[in-house]
């Protein structure tokens, strides 16, 4: 499929499910990939037609925060990944990711204002991804051990050599399987971190 959605709420790993796609499509990938925000686009005192900016030679664009599109962009947008669909519209990239932050009625801004939009995102191919509250306690501590594990290969040298002999703990890893992580994957990743680091600082 030319559009591919990632869904899922805030903080729940959306970007990094983008590189694994890339990784798994191979080629040369761009640098830097050409990232369109949303609420960037809407800003602009004077907004440049989003077709015009989906039309990019490049293998993939991402298109991410659709929600903070206006109305019309929402609409040309629409348009837009129809043609593509219906392949009207050879040019432009390969491949269209949509990171679309999905949260519920109980969180009106980050619904789609263009209801054909909305309907559209649906029905072509996505990967969901659940928040961090609807996951069980073995997923918790799996991820905790990867941040964990990722935090030892990818931290400064000073501090890798002060945690690298380091493991967590039973009793932290209970503590991290108690939290609700309101913040999803991000909030997890980022306190695994922190305690590291201040490991390495002690």
């Amino acid at each position: 499929s030319p559009v591919i959605v990632v869904r899922g709420p805030s903080g729940a790993g959306k970007k990094a499910v983008m590189w694994e796609l890339l990784r798994r499509w191979g080629g040369a990938i761009p640098d830097p990939i050409p990232y369109l925000d949303g609420r960037w686009l809407s800003s602009e005192p004077d907004p440049r037609p989003l077709a015009a900016l989906l039309e990019v030679a490049a293998p993939v664009v991402v298109l991410d925060k659709l929600h903070g599109l206006s109305r019309p962009q929402q609409g040309e947008l629409f348009k837009w990944i129809m043609a593509r669909l219906q392949a009207r519209s050879p040019a432009g990239p390969r491949r269209l990711v949509v990171l679309l932050e999905h949260r519920g009625p109980a969180y009106p801004e980050t619904e789609l204002r263009h209801r054909d939009l909305a309907k559209l995102l649906r029905a072509v191919p996505t990967v969901r991804l659940p928040s961090a509250a609807t996951c069980g306690r073995e997923e918790v501590r799996r991820l905790a051990q990867h941040f964990f594990q990722q935090y030892k290969r990818d931290a400064p040298a000073g501090c890798r050599f002060h945690v690298k002999d380091c493991e967590l703990a039973e009793d932290a890893l209970t503590r991290l399987q108690d939290e609700p992580w309101p913040g999803n994957w991000r909030q997890l990743q980022l306190t695994v971190e922190m305690a590291a680091f201040a490991v390495a600082l002690d």
